[in-house]
């Protein structure tokens, strides 16, 4: 599904690039959401962890409550999207904190 919306994603860097920054900086990548994982927060509110794949990589990104529920229509897997947040590490892994999404459409 990417491969149609390549204009569209070569002009952000890959996740192969994102995952080698620094933690607290903002970074912008696409991918096709390949699984979310749902959980419930400790007040009862809904989040998700959520795996974002391209070509050659994939990162875990992280929505947390008021992000998901604003944005749960487009974290579906399937979707292709744009994605801004902050990076941060889990287990020595990168992730990204969702800031925003957007779903990405042919042209």
């Amino acid at each position: 599904p990417l491969d149609a919306l390549k204009a569209e994603v070569d002009q952000r860097p890959r996740i192969a690039a994102v995952r080698k920054g620094y933690k607290g900086t903002t970074v912008v990548t696409t991918g096709l959401i390949e699984s979310v994982r749902e959980l419930l927060t400790k007040k009862g509110d809904k989040m998700a962890f959520i795996k974002l794949v391209d070509q050659t990589e994939s990162i875990e990104l992280t929505a947390f409550p008021a992000t998901y529920a604003e944005q749960k229509d487009i974290l579906q897997p399937g979707t292709c999207v744009a994605i801004k947040g902050k990076l941060d590490f889990r287990n020595d892994e990168p992730s990204i904190l969702i800031d925003r999404a957007k779903a990405l459409a042919n042209e």
